[in-house]
């Protein structure tokens, strides 16, 4: 097609460079979504860097065509360069979403997690409903630890795309760190039956980096309005932003609006929709959950207390969510809904130990700490880290360490591995604390032996008779120290709390 129209142009105008530019472009895509269908991407990617490099010569000041340099240039690992390409291509399209989109991806490979959390923000400010948006943020947020953040966008992004297998896959290793490794089975399944047949290793990676999903036309990763030659095969993203007449019984769009202005901190806007939405379904938890949260947000602690207890109290498991969802929809005209709206209102379902941590975080924002740690507790009984990470952060703030100390030690049950690296960063941050306490040095101590000893066999220490059997305060503290200096104990998060 593109040869055609060359032969039919005249060498040198506009039209012709406008021709070549997307003959060079497509040429290099097509290669680049090749890319997890082959075992060796490097003749590919040659001819894909070249395609774009001669379009982008003959067109400098093109913002899609600076996104794609950056996503070959990350898969390449140059990652210098491919910040280079979305810096200019934000620059040429400072309100399109996908090069910060990108940028997410590219901080998170670099180990910047501030730069990616701050570039997160900016590609939800733009289009917070973009699918890999969703997508990139869940897995920054796995590697921050943060598993219920994590869980929520993996959620969302399969909400607006759920013939994808990545959220799946993506949501299933977070679920293994949290120990649902029943949930994390079913969700590989459902990430099987998606995944197409794949021969790169490391097709998850290039895939994350891709403007748009594999399959989809360009028409889907340009902003509305952009200026530049090759506009003119661009269709506008799917719209948001369209006006639209709520019936007096639609549960679902005021729910939507409801959560749109609470994301937007609109809180004021957020809580009239949210109210009409359980005006017409008094037992919404999604209304309530929501209007809990801006509560506490206010510092309405007694109002957020009441409507968070209201979301536990009508929380609705999948099965059920998705039957009053369909209940919903039955009661006014289907074709007043648009599929966005019924895939945002899909989204907004979260877990029920959201509820369980908004309301203990309220508490303790509010200062009834008894109350607090009741919430606490029972969000940790999940065993979920990010859950016992909440419990433990409580009992450091109130000082309460012999607590702390033995929620870790029976962690150590489930996961040994993982307590055995929070305990030493807990002795390592209670003996800097407490450089004089006998206790505290004694506790690290009794802990530290076992291993001091098992290492100092492994290395060829010898030690003294007396050392095996019950030792004395002096072997364990001599046993504490020989350990911390040979293993780096104490070294790491002296300045932060456990």
């Amino acid at each position: 097609m593109f040869s055609i129209a060359e032969k039919c142009g005249q060498s040198g105008s506009l039209l012709m460079r406008a021709i070549q530019v997307k003959k060079y472009y497509f040429t290099g895509l097509i290669a680049r979504l090749q890319f997890p269908f082959v075992k060796d991407i490097t003749g590919l990617m040659d001819t894909a860097l070249e395609e774009q490099l001669m379009a982008v010569k003959l067109q400098p000041n093109t913002g899609f065509l600076h996104n794609e340099l950056g996503i070959l240039y990350q898969i390449k690992k140059d990652f210098e360069q491919a910040k280079v390409h979305f810096e200019r291509a934000i620059q040429l399209e400072p309100k399109w979403a996908i090069p910060w989109t990108n940028l997410v991806v590219l901080y998170t490979k670099m180990g910047l997690k501030e730069e990616a959390e701050a570039a997160s923000v900016k590609a939800l400010g733009f289009q917070k409903y973009l699918f890999l948006t969703n997508l990139n943020i869940g897995v920054l947020q796995t590697g921050n630890k943060n598993l219920l953040l994590a869980e929520e966008y993996f959620r969302k992004s399969i909400a607006l795309d759920n013939k994808n297998f990545l959220p799946f896959e993506k949501l299933a290793y977070a679920m293994l760190q949290t120990t649902q490794y029943a949930f994390a089975d079913s969700l590989f399944k459902e990430a099987k039956i998606r995944k197409p047949d794949i021969l790169n290793p490391s097709a998850g990676d290039l895939l994350l980096a891709t403007s748009h999903n594999v399959g989809q036309a360009i028409n889907d990763v340009r902003p509305v309005g952009s200026v530049n030659v090759a506009s003119s095969f661009v269709l506008p993203f799917p719209g948001h932003e369209a006006p639209i007449v709520l019936q007096e019984n639609d549960v679902l769009s005021n729910v939507v609006f409801g959560v749109r202005n609470f994301e937007d901190q609109k809180y004021t806007t957020a809580i009239k929709y949210f109210k009409q939405a359980f005006t017409i379904d008094k037992r919404n938890p999604l209304a309530f959950h929501y209007i809990g949260i801006i509560c506490n947000s206010l510092n309405d602690y007694q109002q957020g207390e009441i409507y968070l207890k209201l979301a536990m109290q009508y929380f609705l498991e999948e099965k059920y969510f998705v039957q009053a969802m369909k209940g919903f929809v039955a009661n006014i005209s289907a074709n007043q809904i648009p599929v966005d709206i019924k895939k945002e209102y899909s989204s907004a379902q979260y877990r029920k130990e959201m509820d369980w941590e908004s309301l203990a975080n309220l508490y303790n924002d509010w200062n009834h700490f008894n109350e607090a740690e009741v919430m606490y507790l029972k969000l940790a009984s999940t065993n979920e880290l990010a859950a016992l990470e909440a419990l433990w952060g409580f009992y450091n703030k109130r000082k309460r360490y012999l607590d702390e100390e033995a929620s870790i030690l029976n962690f150590g049950k489930i996961n040994p591995e993982e307590s055995e690296q929070r305990l030493k960063e807990f002795y390592a941050t209670v003996t800097y604390l407490f450089p004089n306490s006998i206790d505290w040095q004694m506790r690290a101590a009794n802990y530290y032996y076992p291993m001091a000893i098992k290492y100092a066999t492994e290395m060829g220490v010898k030690t003294k008779s007396e050392m095996i059997g019950q030792p004395s305060p002096y072997l364990l503290e001599r046993c504490f120290e020989y350990y911390k200096k040979n293993n780096g104990v104490g070294e790491r998060n002296r300045s932060n709390t456990c």
